[in-house]
């Protein structure tokens, strides 16, 4: 399982998280997309789910770790995501996660989460999630950064006219990064048409090819 987070709104968490898992179902895994933020509906160009999903799974004490694939929507073929939900305002605490990381291994396949900027990092690796930082080489970001728990790994989204290089974000994070993603506008285009479900181009197709070599080592 892969969580996806940032330190800073407007980074690219959520088209990030989209694109991953896209593009790993561009190579057969099914894929279980997690949405903590709600901002993915719009970002993959489907319909806003009506229906429950995790917030309202994790705010029932009666929620079954089997009955969590009910409130799933297809996306592709291979592709399904959770949606948020209906509550809003609801921290996605130790426990929380601790159910939902047992519920999701019971899935297979390959699990993307979009935890955006919620203090969910904190708890990623005590609950067998890989903490993917997506990131841009700006000092307020970086700054923040230094002072989360240490991912492991990053996704820098790259910027012209930046004074930081890759390079240095990987010395002050002190975590490997695992792709870097060019701005495009191509990219912006397909989210803003609704389209990115099924405009995946290479760059997308590439962040998915660091990730199998990370996954690797």
């Amino acid at each position: 399982m892969i969580g996806c987070w940032s330190t800073k709104g407007g980074s690219g968490t959520t088209v990030v998280a989209a694109a991953l898992a896209l593009s790993r179902a561009l190579s057969g895994n099914q894929v279980f997309l997690v949405d903590a933020c709600g901002d993915l509906p719009a970002t993959l160009g489907i319909a806003e789910p009506t229906t429950r999903g995790l917030t309202d799974w994790l705010a029932s004490s009666k929620s079954e770790p089997s009955t969590l694939s009910d409130h799933f929507v297809p996306v592709t073929a291979n592709v399904s995501l959770l949606p948020k939900g209906t509550i809003d305002e609801f921290v996605l605490h130790s426990d929380a996660l601790t159910r939902l990381s047992r519920a999701l291994h019971n899935f297979g396949g390959c699990t993307i989460i979009d935890f955006g900027r919620q203090v969910a990092h904190l708890y990623l690796r005590e609950h067998a999630l890989r903490s993917v930082l997506i990131v841009r080489p700006c000092y307020l970001a970086l700054r923040r950064a230094t002072q989360s728990p240490k991912p492991d790994a990053i996704v820098v989204v790259e910027e012209p006219g930046r004074a930081l290089t890759t390079h240095d974000v990987q010395r002050l994070i002190g975590a490997p990064v695992m792709a870097k993603i060019p701005i495009d506008p191509t990219i912006a285009r397909s989210v803003d048409s609704g389209l990115l479900a099924t405009r995946l181009d290479r760059k997308s197709t590439r962040l998915n090819s660091s990730h199998s070599q990370q996954s690797r080592m």
